[in-house]
């Protein structure tokens, strides 16, 4: 993506403006794109998706919110969903709760069949500017957070990003973002 804002029409009444920004915890520079309303009369509180976020948005998001690693199981992307996977030959089931995008808080519950050891990492999102995770024993590499323990039924994980206000102008109005969230109304 080029340096500076990319305006691309989806149709007469959506745009998608491209954009560069840094993320703030791990300073890496990420593309961005604002999806907004074209029509005076629409309300114009879309999406605000770093594209490495959220890669494709609709209906690749789902399938692509759980993903393998060589040591364990990754959340890559955040929403209400459920995953049962094979881990080092023992069945494990996932249960992320959240009202994401509208609340940053996600709670996630462990189901083994038996307690296993594996890695559960979690993606940190590039609007993030800090987050709060209620375990100890966590590290943070390459904008994840890892925990390696030995999993047990009925583990819990909660976990609270935390994001700014950000206003930025934008063809001679305001729009504001808190997190993966977009509000641009003409004012």
């Amino acid at each position: 993506m080029k340096t500076g804002n990319c305006v691309h029409l989806l149709s007469d009444s959506i745009a998608a403006v491209g954009r560069p920004r840094r993320a703030p915890i791990s300073g890496v520079e990420v593309n961005s794109l604002l999806f907004t309303s074209l029509l005076p009369f629409a309300p114009r509180i879309l999406i605000n998706a770093d594209m490495d976020d959220a890669g494709r948005i609709a209906p690749y998001y789902v399938k692509a919110q759980w993903l393998r690693s060589a040591e364990g199981l990754v959340a890559a992307l955040y929403g209400a969903s459920s995953l049962q996977a094979q881990v080092n030959g023992v069945r494990v089931k996932i249960d992320q709760f959240t009202d994401y995008p509208f609340d940053p808080a996600i709670t996630f519950r462990v189901e083994t069949a038996q307690p296993t050891e594996f890695r559960l990492s979690f993606r940190i999102p590039a609007w993030a500017s800090r987050f709060r995770l209620d375990v100890d024993g966590f590290t943070v590499q390459d904008n994840h957070i890892h925990i390696l323990k030995t999993w047990h039924t009925g583990d819990t994980i909660s976990l609270h990003f935390e994001t700014d206000v950000i206003i930025q102008p934008w063809k001679g109005e305001r729009i504001v973002t808190y997190g993966p969230l977009l509000f641009c109304l003409p004012l």
